[in-house]
């Protein structure tokens, strides 16, 4: 899920479609900083004081009210105009999930984001049970189900069965003719003129809005002094509002590099085979002592030659990033050059035959999995 997400998200930037990320977060009404920096006028210096003890500012205990924030935002525009939605939790629970859930979403979704969003767009969000809300149409009966319920699912479908079929061969029906997923958020979307990608599982660190969140939470934490619901919306409004084309690209940007592509090199992700680079040393002015590990009759070594593609030695000096030595251990003749698909680095492939199925150098191999065998 990961590959196929780097490779389309790839191909999306590609084509020149703007990406617009969005989540949701929470706030509560009590954010505020640990403590403040305090001057000291006898030394012309300033120290950072908590606010435990009666230094500080007064700060109320608890965390008061939680407010539920659900935003997006893109390259192309920054935050998305008229997409913010903050609204205060009225169960108290820790997990903001319980009430954003499939309907609140869709209809933020259908009424702010939506008529807002830049054509063409590619919206990424994750796989939150209330962004993949199943369209009805797409939902099949589980074993759970009654006989006659899977018997009724199987009719409307057009799906043959026989009478004295049991309810296990029955689901063992439904599971071969199990319809592809239909979400309802990616229909809305792509009846807009968008596409919906998801983010793989465990991976918020690929959304570019939580760095977002970190800031604006960071700005409101320095600033709240009132603890009051309406000053807190309005104060993150204000921190949104600063948060235009200029500073989403950075947060993007700094995604695309220090995870996206510390990601394609980490999984070795790439769309074409790098072929092995061959360098001859076979030269009137190598020693006879420098080739005799060869085994073999000089017309053996000249078909071996064609057919493996050996190419002329090279006038740049390379160096082995296994054993540091431009020579291969043995001083074979016939030296074969590797380039890490991970690393881009090369090596002798004696050096690095214990890798060599996977492509990558055997610090690279090692790196990714260990003592255990390359995949094929």
């Amino acid at each position: 899920m990961r590959h196929t997400y780097l490779r389309s998200i790839r191909k999306f930037r590609e084509e020149g479609r703007p990406i617009v990320y969005l989540d949701e977060t929470w706030l509560n009404t009590n954010h505020v900083a640990r403590g403040d920096w305090v001057d000291c006028p006898r030394t012309s210096t300033s120290a950072f004081e908590s606010h435990r003890g009666g230094h500080g500012r007064f700060v109320p205990s608890g965390k008061g009210s939680r407010l539920i924030i659900v935003d997006a935002g893109s390259s192309a525009v920054g935050m998305i105009p008229g997409s913010a939605l903050i609204f205060e939790s009225k169960t108290g629970n820790q997990d903001y999930h319980d009430e954003m859930n499939s309907e609140n979403f869709t209809k933020w979704f259908t009424e702010q984001l939506l008529p807002n969003l830049p054509t063409n767009s590619v919206v990424v969000m994750d796989n939150a049970s209330y962004h993949s809300h199943l369209d009805p149409e797409s939902k099949c009966p589980t074993s759970s189900a009654s006989k006659a319920e899977i018997q009724s699912w199987l009719d409307r479908k057009g799906i043959h069965y026989t009478p004295g079929m049991i309810k296990a061969e029955l689901i063992t029906l439904v599971k071969q003719h199990k319809p592809r997923p239909k979400y309802v958020i990616d229909d809305l979307a792509s009846k807009a003129g968008h596409t919906v990608l998801r983010l793989p599982p465990y991976h918020c660190e690929l959304n570019p809005i939580e760095l977002v969140w970190a800031e604006l939470k960071s700005f409101v934490a320095r600033s709240n002094v009132t603890f009051k619901k309406e000053k807190v919306k309005e104060l993150f409004n204000q921190a949104r509002s600063t948060y235009g084309v200029e500073k989403w690209r950075k947060v993007e940007s700094h995604v695309i590099r220090e995870v996206e592509e510390k990601l394609w090199k980490l999984d070795g992700v790439q769309d074409e085979e790098v072929a092995p680079v061959v360098i001859d040393l076979t030269d009137s002015e190598h020693s006879d002592s420098d080739m005799d590990t060869d085994s073999g009759d000089d017309e053996n070594d000249s078909d071996s030659d064609e057919s493996m593609g050996f190419v002329e030695e090279s006038d740049d000096e390379v160096t082995c990033c296994i054993c540091g030595d431009y020579n291969a251990p043995g001083k074979s003749r016939k030296i074969v050059w590797v380039e890490c698909e991970v690393c881009k680095r090369w090596s002798h492939r004696i050096c690095t035959k214990p890798s060599l199925k996977s492509g990558k150098c055997v610090q690279c191999w090692n790196a990714l999995y260990g003592l255990n065998p390359a995949p094929s």
